[in-house]
């Protein structure tokens, strides 16, 4: 579980130690504008936090009392295990919604970046849409399209790709994978979508390498203002 008070200090102190070139470029008001983006900056973890509580639930809570009753019918298992499934959602959709965010700030230093687009994707055949047709041109002249283009190829397309899948066709499918005699661990599926294997390990990833990804981007937005 994610210490979100631990997450918030930890951001705030980037964000201090970065006030210098908000100073120097007489950009205060940007300083709110970060300030506020602490909000989506914890939102992933928040969201992998609440997805933690209710999986554990389901198998501490749900999951044995069902089992009490004697039969269970798949109507059942549907409605105990749909807390699991609307967390999952909010987490993907929480991370996007992040990552649209940053649009703003790199819209203040390039002008050909409208604030109004989106973070977009790159295609297999390398046509790209929103901020990554940006990113593309300028991956290798800019230390902030860089930062957000190896970050796309190491996480961010299979992170948005289950969120694009919920939001635009239905829900993953939902599965459990034995860990142990005792543990399951939910898995989360759409074959035709592509998504053969989403687990717990995978989630965990999208949101250490958020974490990460929100943190160097102050620096590096912050320095690009001068």
């Amino acid at each position: 579980m994610y210490d979100l008070n631990e997450l918030s200090s930890q951001y705030t102190y980037i964000l201090e130690k970065h006030i210098k070139y908000l100073h120097q470029g007489n950009h205060i008001l940007l300083y709110q504008k970060l300030f506020d983006f602490r909000i989506s900056h914890l939102a992933p973890a928040y969201h992998l936090n609440s997805f933690n509580n209710a999986k554990n639930e389901y198998f501490e809570k749900d999951l044995p009392e069902l089992l009490k009753k004697g039969v269970i019918d798949d109507n059942d298992l549907a409605l105990t295990s749909l807390k699991v499934q609307l967390e999952l959602n909010a987490l993907l959709i929480a991370i996007k919604t992040s990552l649209d965010k940053l649009v703003y700030f790199i819209s203040r230093i390039n002008k050909s970046v409208s604030p109004k687009t989106t973070f977009g994707r790159i295609k297999e055949n390398q046509k790209a849409s929103g901020l990554m047709s940006e990113v593309l041109k300028k991956k290798n002249e800019s230390e902030i399209m860089n930062l957000l283009y190896e970050n796309y190829l190491n996480w961010i397309s299979d992170a948005v790709k289950p969120r694009d899948t919920i939001v635009h066709y239905e829900n993953l499918n939902l599965d459990f994978k034995l860990l142990n005699s005792e543990k399951f661990e939910p898995v989360f599926s759409k074959f035709e979508k592509g998504i053969h294997k989403l687990e717990q390990k995978d989630l965990q990833n999208f949101v250490d390498n958020w974490l990460k990804l929100s943190s160097e981007f102050i620096g590096v937005f912050c320095r690009s203002l001068n």
